[in-house]
C-alpha cells in the first residue's frame, strides 16, 4: 500500500513521518500550529496574496468577488452612495458621517446665524444682505418646496416713522413660483426698547416672498424686533441673498447678534403632503 504524506508533514518539508510536527510557517504567510486548529492559525496575509494587491488601500476592503473596492451604501430612493472621509459633516458633532447624494434627492435644512454685530449700509432705499456669515450672505438651493423662519433684530434705526422692508431673494437668482402658494408673514415690533411687553403687529403677504411694504406698523422707533416665517415653491434658478431695503436713513443701522435664518427643504416638487399621511 502506498503511503499518502499529512499536510502538516508537508508543511514540514517532512519525509512521510507521523511524529507530531511544530508551528511552521506557510510559503512566508501567516502562522499555522501543529494542530490543525483553524483557531491557531494567526498573523496576517500579505496584501499581495489578493489579486496581486491591485486597488489595496487603507480606503478599499476585500469583497467576496475577488476584488478590492472602496466601501459604499445604498439608501431607499437615493440609489448608490459614496462614504467620504474627512469632509463637511451632516452633524457638527465628532466622528458625523456624510454621504454624498444627488442634491435633487436631499431634504434638510440650512441655517445662519449674526455672530456680532453686522452694520448695514446707511442709505436708504437700498436692498442688502441681512446676513454676513458668507462673503455674499447667498444660499444656493436646488428647486422644491421650502419653510423658512427668520429672527431679525435691528438697532441704530432713523427716528422717522417707518422700518425696514423685507426680501427673502434678493438679489439671488431664484425663481418663486406657484404665487398662492407662496406665503409670508411677520411678527413684531417696532419700538426704540423692543424688548419691553409690547403689543406685536405685522404683516401677511401671499404671492411673493417679500416686500418694501415694513415689516411691522411703521413706527418712529429705532429698533426693531421681528419673527418672519413662510413657505414657497422655488421652481428655478439657484441662490437666495435675504435683504432688507431700509425705509429711512438711519444713524447706524445694525443688525444684531442672534438674528437667524432657518430653511428647510420639506420636498423635491411642488407637493401637498409629505409623511404617512391618510
Amino acid at each position: 500500500m502506498s503511503y499518502i504524506p499529512s499536510p502538516v508533514s508537508i508543511l514540514q518539508g517532512g519525509t512521510g513521518s507521523t511524529t507530531a510536527a511544530t508551528a511552521r510557517t506557510a510559503l512566508g504567510l501567516a502562522t499555522i500550529a501543529a494542530t490543525g486548529d483553524a483557531a491557531d492559525l494567526t498573523g496576517n496575509l500579505a496584501v499581495a496574496r489578493f489579486n496581486s494587491g491591485t486597488s489595496a488601500s487603507s480606503t478599499t476592503f476585500w469583497r467576496g468577488d475577488g476584488t478590492w473596492a472602496a466601501p459604499s451604501i445604498s439608501l431607499a430612493g437615493l440609489g448608490s452612495k459614496t462614504y467620504l472621509v474627512g469632509t463637511e459633516l451632516m452633524l457638527a458633532e465628532d466622528a458625523g458621517v456624510q454621504y454624498k447624494v444627488t442634491a435633487s434627492a436631499v431634504l434638510g435644512s440650512s441655517f445662519t446665524m449674526t455672530q456680532s454685530a453686522y452694520a448695514l449700509t446707511n442709505t436708504a432705499g437700498l436692498l442688502q444682505k441681512i446676513f454676513n456669515g458668507s462673503t455674499n450672505g447667498a444660499l444656493t438651493l436646488v428647486t422644491g418646496t421650502y419653510v423658512f423662519e427668520l429672527m431679525l433684530y435691528i438697532t441704530g434705526m432713523s427716528a422717522t416713522s417707518g422700518n425696514v422692508g423685507f426680501s427673502l431673494v434678493g438679489a439671488g437668482t431664484a425663481t418663486i413660483g406657484a404665487a398662492a402658494r407662496s406665503l409670508m408673514q411677520s411678527v413684531g415690533v417696532d419700538n426704540t426698547t423692543p424688548g419691553n411687553a409690547l403689543a406685536q403687529n405685522g404683516v401677511n403677504l401671499q404671492g411673493t416672498i417679500g416686500s418694501v411694504t415694513p415689516l411691522q406698523i411703521a413706527g418712529a422707533g429705532t429698533a426693531l424686533a421681528s419673527r418672519i416665517h413662510g413657505a414657497f415653491d422655488m421652481t428655478g434658478g439657484s441662490t437666495l441673498i435675504p435683504s432688507i431695503t431700509l425705509a429711512n436713513t438711519g444713524t447706524a443701522p445694525t443688525v444684531q447678534p442672534g438674528s437667524y435664518l432657518l430653511i428647510r427643504r420639506v420636498a423635491p416638487t411642488a407637493t401637498a403632503t409629505v409623511g404617512n399621511w391618510s
